[in-house]
């Protein structure tokens, strides 16, 4: 109900007994783009999440050397994650 006042409990009744679910949908679905657009930008400004870089870079090298049939040494593993452009270019 918070999600449909916009944070504002004070207009939970008028809109728990005011609205009938068919007439808050619309209104749910512009909550859900505004709520999508601010987590949009508070990822941009805290940019990207360096240990989930990191566990995707750990599940790619698992994967790899087990296609390899190698085993991996977490432990002595830089996790120097380097992006590399198209063609092979850092």
């Amino acid at each position: 109900m918070a999600f449909l006042c916009d944070g504002d409990i004070t207009q939970r009744d008028a809109v728990l007994w005011g609205y009938t679910l068919r007439e808050c949908k619309p209104y749910i679905e512009v909550r859900q783009r505004q709520q999508l657009f601010r987590e949009a930008v508070i990822a941009f400004i805290i940019g990207p999440d360096k240990e989930n870089a990191e566990s995707e870079y750990c599940k790619a090298c698992k994967t790899a050397a087990k296609r390899n049939g190698k085993t991996v040494d977490c432990d002595t593993c830089s996790k120097d994650i380097k992006e590399v452009a198209e063609g092979g270019k850092q």
